[in-house]
């Protein structure tokens, strides 16, 4: 345990190929990947004068694709079975790591390797035995065409828990929100059809709000029981990760996407926001990165700040 990680614990890893090492790799001793659809992952840091390129690879068949760890950019496939960029993620998780994914099509089953490189062009990588770069957090997602949140696991499988599809609590918490709230979330539709819905509820389960994703499009619009009329998303429309507000205060809801107020309805909330409800998006394709709830209505300043892409 050489560095800080994501988690800010000390227990990340500076992986260094020995000397005269040109083909390193790191890769599951046992093939874990199974036929059809995975999402593999790892966490990275670049270390000053070291490794700038690494590799995350699967086997059966060979699928490799290079990311600029340093830049924090993704370089492109380089495997004998292409992996399109659409199919990748590198976010940035500040402190200099990165999380890097890729979803890859398994024959049969495979393992998952990373491999460093020395210009970003191949699985060269020429080891002095001591310049090497920082790794945390590998994961193996089976069955998976989307990452999900990283679950730390200790020489053992463990079965997705964390992200559940309800959080509440919010009012015996002492959180009340009935004269004014900002919901904010940022997610990622990909592609799928369907409308995947989140809702916010009071303490009996009765919905607030709603907001509407028509995934296909990558649409997003809102409405509220409490009010007459409706947010239509047919102007709000975008490709991958969007960052949507919705703030009530006291006597209208209004919508923020991607930097731009969007529309608004005036509506009589007389009950708190208890729980977030994202049941209809478990069976679509939706990532979730971030979903806030905050107990007073931002200005309309700072919306389009936190909404700006």
């Amino acid at each position: 345990n050489t560095a800080i990680s994501p988690e800010g614990v000390s227990n990340a890893t500076k992986i260094i190929p020995d000397n005269g090492t040109t083909n390193f790799r790191i890769r599951t001793s046992t093939a874990l990947n199974s036929s059809g659809d995975n999402f593999d992952s790892v966490f990275a840091k670049y270390i000053e004068g070291e490794f700038q390129y690494i590799v995350l690879a699967s086997t059966n068949t060979q699928q490799r694709y290079v990311f600029d760890v340093k830049n924090g950019t993704k370089i492109g496939s380089i495997g004998s079975t292409s992996i399109a960029d659409e199919n990748t993620i590198i976010e940035s998780y500040g402190n200099g790591w990165y999380r890097l994914g890729i979803k890859t099509n398994q024959s049969g089953n495979g393992k998952f390797e990373i491999y460093f490189s020395d210009d970003g062009t191949d699985i060269t990588a020429t080891g002095d035995g001591s310049k090497g770069m920082y790794v945390w957090g590998a994961q193996v997602e089976q069955g998976a065409t989307y990452p999900t949140s990283y679950i730390p696991t200790y020489n053992a499988s463990a079965t997705r828990a964390a992200d559940t599809s309800l959080k509440g609590g919010f009012v015996s918490s002492g959180i009340t929100t009935s004269s004014n709230f900002t919901f904010y979330i940022e997610i990622k539709g990909l592609g799928q059809s369907g409308n995947p819905q989140v809702y916010l509820e009071d303490t009996s389960g009765n919905r607030i709000l709603s907001l509407n994703l028509i995934g296909q499009k990558n649409r997003y619009g809102f409405y509220s029981p409490d009010a007459s009329s409706y947010v239509s998303p047919s102007s709000n429309e975008a490709d991958g990760i969007v960052k949507i507000a919705v703030t009530y205060d006291g006597t209208d809801f209004k919508e923020y996407f991607n930097g731009e107020e969007q529309g608004s309805i005036t509506a009589s909330v007389a009950v708190n926001v208890d729980e977030i409800n994202f049941a209809k998006f478990l069976s679509n394709s939706i990532a979730v990165y971030q979903a806030v709830l905050i107990p007073t209505a931002l200005s309309v300043n700072d919306c389009e700040a936190l909404t700006a892409l």
